[in-house]
């Protein structure tokens, strides 16, 4: 019987310099997502104002998009579409009561106008969140090609 082996040996011309282009292109990608992402909150925010209760528009104008928090350790991005429109005389915040009580008439707007603005653009954001990851895979791949001996 015959002994076969087979070896692979991989080797990086500058392991410091995979590791520094790794780190950028992180930073790179991660920068892009987040502009993506901020870009979609708000068009989010603006079908949300179409839809939210309408008095005499505090709340309406109360939305708006709070800039993105990353966290390149963990690769997350965090974008955040708000609305919280105060009663002037006592303060109370009540946003999340007309999002969220459905036994409220309105005569303009709706229950639920952030959730529903965020269904309506519910294929979309997925699809943002495969293409950030299809584009990060694609760039870390490329760093680490670029890095191999040949």
């Amino acid at each position: 019987m015959a002994d076969f082996s087979l070896g692979v040996r991989v080797g990086w011309r500058r392991p410091g310099a995979v590791i520094e282009n790794l780190e950028r292109a992180n930073e790179l990608g991660m920068a892009a997502a987040a502009a993506g992402i901020k870009k979609m909150a708000r068009s989010v925010l603006s079908h949300a104002k179409g839809l939210v209760p309408v008095d005499q528009g505090p709340l309406r104008r109360s939305g708006h998009v709070v800039a993105p928090t990353t966290n390149s350790r963990n690769r997350s991005i965090e974008v955040q579409v708000v609305f919280d429109a105060k009663n002037p005389v006592n303060g109370y915040g009540y946003a999340e009561i007309q999002h969220e009580n459905l036994n409220y008439h309105h005569d303009f707007g709706e229950a639920k106008y952030l959730e529903k603005a965020i269904d309506a653009h519910r294929d979309q954001i997925d699809q943002l969140g495969r293409d950030v990851k299809d584009k990060f895979e694609k760039a870390g791949n490329a760093v680490l090609t670029k890095g191999r001996k040949k």
